[in-house]
């Protein structure tokens, strides 16, 4: 986890450092022994300046200050262990423009089907339509 710092003096918020790099300045004298720290969890530095008292601790009250840490996180059995290699990808077979896949027999028959259900709801409208415009004339002619 990284964590921010707060220079006691001037207030000044630097970071975000890591905890060993926190020990390191302090060793080298660069941090006032007194110097706060608060985790860095993505607030900006506004939110930062802002923050309560409760959320600066001293830096040696940092878990796992002065304590000695592995240099890796992996596991030991995991470093020792060959690399895993990824599984092969598949191979994709590209068709030349034009030219159908396996089953373009049947989309073309779905093509087709839809072809002719378009064409007989239009007729079916069409007829509809003129039944009703023959309803209007003949209609208008017998109440004349």
């Amino acid at each position: 986890m990284k964590y921010f710092l707060r220079n006691p003096d001037d207030h000044a918020i630097t970071g975000p450092f890591e905890l060993d790099d926190i020990e390191a300045k302090l060793q080298a004298a660069e941090l006032p022994a007194d110097t706060l720290a608060t985790g860095d969890i993505g607030e900006s530095r506004a939110q930062l300046r802002s923050a309560p008292a409760e959320d600066w601790m001293p830096v040696q009250s940092i878990p796992g200050f002065g304590q000695e840490r592995p240099l890796e996180s992996v596991p030991l059995a995991a470093a020792a262990a060959p690399p895993l290699t990824p599984p092969p990808l598949p191979q994709v077979k590209l068709h030349p423009t034009g030219e159908r896949k396996s089953g373009g027999l049947l989309a073309g028959l779905g093509t087709a089907l839809g072809a002719v259900l378009l064409f007989l709801l239009t007729a079916m409208s069409g007829l509809v339509l003129f039944g009703f415009l023959l309803l209007v004339l003949f209609g208008s002619k017998c109440r004349a």
